[in-house]
């Protein structure tokens, strides 16, 4: 359907208008970053505190990246750039995640995938 002359759709115009603002806006700061794995991980402001370290006395604390990124074991380019390819991904991260988890809710998981997999066995190829 044609949109006659002079009629905008305000729905289409919007549209344009967020993406324009997500081509300017500017890229997340270390900050940012930070806080989604804090949040993402559930870290509480306890843990945190061993990450602001204070290098004289007398001085504001400074937040310690470098610590918090090989705690964390997260790459320090994600960290401090941003760079995705560096932001770890996959099946070990999935079992690393699995580790933090009760023995109970591991059991859990374990027998939900195994049943998922025992109801829908994978397809073979190498069959055919």
């Amino acid at each position: 359907m044609r949109i006659p002359d002079g009629v905008i759709n305000p729905d289409r115009l919007l549209y344009f208008r967020r993406k324009a603002a997500a081509k300017t806006a500017p890229k997340a700061t270390m900050e940012t970053r930070v806080a989604l794995i804090v949040a993402e991980r559930g870290l509480t402001k306890k843990q945190m505190a061993k990450y602001f370290v204070r290098r004289r006395k007398n001085n504001k604390p400074r937040f310690d990246c470098w610590r918090f990124a090989k705690d964390q074991d997260i790459s320090t380019d994600w960290l401090f750039d941003g760079d995705l390819r560096s932001h770890p991904r996959g099946e070990a991260l999935r079992e690393k995640r699995l580790q933090h988890y009760p023995e109970s809710v591991r059991e859990y998981i374990e027998a939900v995938v195994d049943e998922k997999l025992a109801r829908d066995p994978p397809d073979d190829d190498d069959a055919a």
